[in-house]
């Protein structure tokens, strides 16, 4: 592995977030970005590996399993929910919990069957679990005959 690129927001050459334009950079930032009177944010998230798997590690505290939604398409793995706030107007004095709507992608190194996948959600953090793909290996070529 590679390591974090600057920023921390990238794992070696195969990881690439989805960042096209300006906006996606303000939401990295973990600034406001209104649109269609919704806000929208990107929790923080670790990659890392296992012998076994990718993990995606969000930090996303306040939320139920039915309110994510995660998809994989070719090597883009995307999560992406909305955490709402209490409901009535309050009267804040600071305001740091990030609420709306978020949205991660994640290009993975290789291609993985969606029923492959597996997420789980605890004490604030959603994993999500990719199998890695197996190590390449040469084979041997023998004469013919033997």
């Amino acid at each position: 592995m590679d390591g974090w690129c600057e920023g921390g927001h990238r794992v070696g050459p195969a990881f690439e977030d989805e960042f096209a334009d300006s906006l996606a950079m303000r939401r990295l930032h973990g600034e406001w970005t209104l649109g269609a009177q919704q806000r929208t944010f990107r929790p923080p998230f670790d990659v890392y590996e296992t012998d076994q798997h990718i993990v995606i590690k969000v930090e996303i505290a306040g939320m139920q399993e039915e309110d994510f939604d995660i998809s994989l398409d070719g090597h883009l793995l995307t999560i992406s929910g909305i955490r709402r706030d209490t409901p009535g107007k309050l009267a804040y004095q600071r305001m740091e919990v990030n609420y709306g709507e978020f949205h991660l992608d994640i290009r993975l190194p290789h291609i993985v069957k969606e029923e492959q996948v597996e997420a789980s959600y605890d004490r604030g953090f959603l994993l999500v679990s990719v199998p890695r793909q197996p190590q390449q290996r040469r084979i041997p070529v023998s004469p013919a005959g033997e």
